[in-house]
């Protein structure tokens, strides 16, 4: 049985090693080759899942034609060799991938010992002096023992903290579609739907893809196809896999022939995707109901997730706890800098001094910038970056961070809604169109969403729009006063200044600055200065 503590520690010890932290390509493939193996599929792993899922070759490479895995890993084989051979102190056991195989295992580190030459020592008497020098010397020796004995503890636990964050536990799913048309199992409609629900699900960060069917896959998408002339029915279905339980299921219908030479079932399979594997949808929620460990990727994403959903990511130190283990033990990973860098900007909000906030919104845009560098087709880092750069108050930064998440995933209702409302604080006529499709074809728009809807009406006057925004934010559960305030400024604009104090005074129990410095409020709210003043224009009746 393969022992997976002491293989993901292993692990995470090379990937310190200098070549392989210069190689990302290395560094995914042995994590790739490493977690297959202690999924148990090491022994059957063939070159196609290796230059497919491993090295990020495209679902048509050819194994019979192109040598690029079996080179790959042969160059990763000669860095092991070499790593080991250098590395000090030995280890126990390295990471051994045996010639012929893809399969990674651990293998005892034989350390060759040269003998000792026999020297004949002349004769001599132990003194009292004698005894104390040894002593002294023995002493030394135990001290030193001691030392490096803890050093080795130190390490391997260390190793072990930094393994736990290193690893790929997102949940894994495969997609099959067939085409019932005539008992074919496979058509050329068929597979190019296949490759364009590969291709969509691979722009969201929180699952893994595979694609080749593997047994390893925690999801199954399955789709049947059923053609009526050029009438397509597609029939989706995902399976749990562990449980063996159908858990979502769904149909449209698209006018597509085999001719075409666009994807088929763009708009359905779109919609349906998003559905299934969006932060709150399908997959995540069957996943949270098995209470992944905080201290793990997936399960400091789960609670980012669920935060995020009503606003709640701030002041929540669980989350910005795992969100630092996890940039620390993995920098280079999108999503962990991604949300590293948005716990640093909640962090700001809460900073005392104008000095102090400037201070860790900009650690924030460095962080985050330096993760798109190494990530320019994250959609979340772009997210966090826009996020960060509307607190700063840069617009040009915002909107082209913005602009750049929807390029990377058109699909995603909810890289529409964040950027809708970030962009509608902002007074950009782009962010009430991206916020309205989202609020309209969300299967379950978060509330504050309606931040967003209130400020779009606020600025065009319309109090029936507002209202109708407000009525959504009853749900909103946020630690800022945002929803009494909105409440308050509605009331007031509109006369019923009863109701809008007694909505200040909630705001104000919420948030007790609102009652001595309110506009030191209004500032730290990324708010374009319009946006700001129509707000007080609003709220005057009860800030007199």
């Amino acid at each position: 049985m393969i022992d997976a503590v002491h293989m993901r520690a292993e692990l995470a010890s090379v990937l310190l090693n200098s070549a392989l932290v210069r190689s990302p390509v290395m560094a995914r493939l042995l994590r790739y080759l490493v977690e297959t193996s202690i999924s148990g599929d090491g022994k059957t792993l063939k070159s196609y899942s290796v230059a497919v899922d491993g090295l990020g070759r495209s679902p048509d490479f050819d194994p019979q034609t192109d040598a690029y895995a079996r080179v790959q890993v042969a160059r990763l084989r000669k860095l092991l060799d070499a790593f080991y051979a250098k590395v000090e102190p030995k280890p126990t056991y390295r990471l051994l991938i045996d010639s012929g195989s893809y399969e990674v295992r651990l293998a005892a580190c034989h350390v060759a010992r040269a003998a000792r030459p026999f020297v004949r020592s002349s004769r001599f008497t132990l003194t009292g002096n004698h005894v104390a020098k040894w002593q002294l010397v023995a002493g030394i020796v135990a001290s030193l023992i001691i030392a490096a004995g803890l050093v080795l503890f130190w390490r391997a636990e260390s190793n072990a903290a930094t393994a736990q964050w290193q690893i790929n536990d997102f949940p894994f799913v495969d997609v099959t579609v067939s085409d019932e048309t005539g008992g074919q199992s496979q058509t050329g409609l068929a597979r190019r739907l296949r490759e364009s629900i590969l291709m969509k699900l691979d722009k969201y960060e929180g699952i893994r893809v595979a694609y080749a069917s593997t047994s390893a896959s925690n999801y199954s998408i399955n789709v049947t196809l059923e053609r009526a002339g050029d009438v397509v029915r597609e029939n989706i279905m995902v399976i749990d896999r562990r449980s063996n339980r159908l858990i979502f299921s769904d149909s449209g219908q698209s006018q597509v022939t085999d001719g075409d030479i666009d994807l088929p079932g763009t708009e359905f399979t779109a919609k349906s995707l998003f559905h299934i594997v969006h932060p709150t949808g399908i997959i995540h929620s069957a996943e949270r109901k098995r209470n992944h460990p905080l201290e793990t990727p997936y399960g400091c994403l789960l609670r980012f997730t669920a935060q995020i959903k009503n606003g709640l990511s701030l002041g929540d130190s669980d989350l910005a706890q795992c969100a630092r283990n996890w940039h620390a033990a993995a920098p280079n990973h999108p999503f962990a800098t991604g949300l590293y860098g948005w716990t640093l900007i909640d962090a700001s909000l809460s900073q005392v001094t104008a000095s102090g906030r400037q201070r860790s919104v900009q650690n924030a845009i460095d962080v985050l910038e330096s993760g798109k560098a190494l990530n320019p087709n994250s959609p979340f880092l772009q997210l966090a970056a826009m996020r960060a750069y509307a607190v700063a108050g840069n617009r040009m930064a915002m909107h082209a961070a913005a602009a750049r998440a929807l390029t990377l995933n058109p699909d995603n209702l909810d890289i529409q809604g964040v950027a809708g409302v970030t962009l509608t604080l902002w007074n950009d006529p782009e962010g009430e169109a991206l916020l309205n499709r989202a609020i309209r074809e969300h299967f379950n728009p978060p509330p504050w969403y309606f931040v967003g809807a209130f400020v779009s009406a606020m600025m065009r006057e319309d109090n029936e729009g507002a209202g109708r925004a407000i009525a959504e934010l009853t749900a909103l559960q946020h630690s800022l006063a945002i929803r009494p305030i909105l409440s308050a400024a509605l009331e007031a604009h509109t006369g019923h200044l009863d109701q809008a104090r007694a909505s200040w005074n909630q705001a104000v129990a919420m948030q007790p600055i609102l009652a001595i410095k309110p506009e030191a409020f209004f500032k730290r709210m990324p708010m374009a200065p319009e946006v700001r003043a129509r707000l007080r224009e609003w709220l005057a009746p009860v800030l007199k």
